[in-house]
């Protein structure tokens, strides 16, 4: 039976309280008291929403119908258990992520939405996957198997995590305005060049002609690197609506200054993920050489964050503000 969008609320609810409450109250079954009397007062507010069977996110809806102290309890649970709900109930999520997105879109537009992200991150799989293999001129590199279900696995739940948070920024990523700074273009141009060299060198020395000896530990090192390189990023684009793919001031989006989040530590966290991606890659796989090839792509981040911060400081109205109290770009204590 298909399970209409109350019901469908009401089940989510449930498991993100029980999550919650597990996790921070230690119940072993079921709810404790506190937690049953938040879940009685949002069944209240779902059976007595207007917009019924058309019922928006909570998220997403204009009408704040929870009391302030209600408010600030449900928010509390879904800050606990949003990010663990992906592990726990995959499809529920990707069900609730599809509410979320499709509010004002036909079925199809809002499963074509989604679709298009798992392609996109299907078609690096299958991008990196046959750069690295053809350089290696073999299929038997189980270390290159494993980085690649690694990535894929990582990237997919990130695409689905950033569809299901912010919608609107992954738009605006995928496609961005049109006052993009020129040399921004060419800079990512140059590191998309440098993208592919990365993957053949790798193969070259780790998947064919073995140049490389690396100790386990180092590929230890990289595999924990993946932590910040895809967390950082994620972070950063839970509270930053700015976070565009490309250098521009969004004026069209009402652009302002974030500083929460990680942007209170530095003024430019996705680089710094960007950075630790670069150097990780090349460990995990087990090839020194391609280090020098990710010191070029860091360089060229480098540069970008140079850049761009000028332009922030330039063009963005409350910016320079900012850089005053938080000092530094990537590196803090160094730049």
């Amino acid at each position: 039976m298909k399970q209409g969008r109350l019901e469908r609320e009401r089940h989510t609810i449930r498991v993100m309280i029980e999550i919650a409450c597990s996790g921070q109250h230690h119940t072993k079954s079921g709810l404790c008291e506190e937690c049953q009397d938040l879940y009685e007062y949002a069944l209240q507010r779902i059976e007595k929403c207007p917009y019924q069977e058309a019922k928006p996110t909570c998220a997403r809806c204009p009408i704040h119908c929870y009391k302030p102290a209600m408010r600030e309890r449900i928010r509390a649970v879904m800050r606990y258990a949003g990010p663990r709900m992906l592990l726990y109930h995959p499809i529920l999520t990707l069900q609730h992520t599809l509410d979320q997105i499709g509010k004002g879109k036909s079925v199809a537009k809002t499963i074509h939405f989604v679709a298009v992200q798992a392609l996109q991150t299907a078609w690096l799989f299958l991008v990196f996957g046959g750069i690295l293999f053809a350089s290696a001129g073999r299929f038997d590199w189980w270390e290159a198997w494993a980085f690649l279900i690694i990535y894929f696995l990582i990237a997919m739940m990130s695409a689905i995590w950033m569809a299901q948070t912010n919608p609107e920024l992954v738009r605006e990523r995928s496609h961005p305005g049109k006052n993009v700074k020129q040399w921004d273009n060419v800079l990512v141009g140059f590191n998309l060049l440098l993208t592919p060299a990365l993957y053949t060198v790798i193969g070259l020395d780790a998947g064919r002609y073995g140049w490389s000896e690396m100790p386990a530990w180092v590929r230890l090192v990289g595999l924990l690197g993946f932590i910040p390189a895809f967390g950082l990023p994620l972070w950063a684009s839970k509270v930053n609506a700015y976070l565009s793919s490309r250098v521009r001031i969004q004026e069209d989006r009402g652009h302002t200054v974030v500083a929460e989040g990680p942007y209170r530590h530095v003024r430019h966290p996705m680089y710094v993920g960007m950075i630790f991606y670069n150097i990780s890659v090349p460990l995990v796989l087990g090839s020194w050489w391609g280090l020098t090839v990710s010191g070029l792509m860091i360089v060229a981040v480098i540069v970008r964050t140079a850049f761009e911060d000028k332009t922030l400081q330039r063009e963005l109205p409350g910016y320079g503000e900012y850089s005053q109290h938080v000092r530094y770009r990537l590196f803090p204590g160094v730049w």
